[in-house]
C-alpha cells in the first residue's frame, strides 16, 4: 500500500511539474513571466513558449516579427533554439538591471496590464505591457510578445524591462 501511494504521488508530481503551461488570454502569461524572473528560471520561461512541434506554424504567420521561412531539415530546431536564446538574453538583461538597481523581485507589485494587437500582412502578435512597482526601486514596465495558436497563447522572445519614465 505504501509503495502504491508513493508511486501515485511521484506520478502526480511529474504531471504537475511538467512543462505544459497554457494561457487562454495573452495577459494570463504575465504572472508566470514574473515568477520565472523572480526565480531566475529560464526553464519556466521556455515552458511558456511554443514547443518545437508548433514552432513552424507560429513562424508561418509572423514573417515580419520572427523572420522568413526557410524550409529545410534544420528550420524547426533553429527557430526553437533562436527563441530560447532570445529568452536567455532577455532574462540575463533583466537580472543585470535588477542587480544594478537593487530591485527585489520578491517585493514587486503588479499594476495594470494592457495589450496591443500588432498585425499587418507580414505579422500578427500581441504585445503585453505590465506596470510594476518595486518598493526600493520605483516604477518599471515590462513587456513581452505573445502569439495565439489553436486558442492558446504562447510567449515569444523579446521581454523588455525598463524604468517607467524611460519607457517609449
Amino acid at each position: 500500500m505504501k509503495i502504491q501511494t508513493l508511486l501515485g504521488i511521484g506520478i502526480l508530481g511529474l504531471f504537475l511539474g511538467s512543462c505544459s503551461k497554457s494561457a487562454y488570454l495573452a495577459e494570463d502569461l504575465t504572472l508566470p513571466v514574473i515568477h520565472a524572473i523572480q526565480d531566475n528560471d529560464l526553464d519556466d520561461l521556455e515552458c511558456l513558449m511554443p514547443g518545437e512541434d508548433r514552432v513552424n506554424q507560429v513562424y508561418s504567420g509572423n514573417l515580419g516579427n520572427l523572420g522568413p521561412n526557410y524550409y529545410n531539415k534544420y528550420t524547426k530546431e533553429y527557430r526553437h533554439l533562436s527563441m530560447k536564446t532570445g529568452l536567455f538574453t532577455d532574462l540575463a538583461l533583466i537580472q543585470d538591471i535588477s542587480k544594478s538597481n537593487d530591485l527585489n523581485w520578491d517585493d514587486v507589485q503588479l499594476g495594470g496590464v494592457t495589450k496591443e494587437d500588432v498585425s499587418d500582412s507580414a505579422i500578427g502578435y500581441t504585445r503585453v505591457i505590465a506596470n510594476l512597482r518595486f518598493p526600493k526601486g520605483g516604477d518599471y514596465k515590462m513587456s513581452y510578445n505573445t502569439i495565439q495558436y489553436n486558442g492558446i497563447w504562447y510567449l515569444l522572445d523579446d521581454i523588455s524591462f525598463r524604468r517607467a519614465d524611460k519607457w517609449q
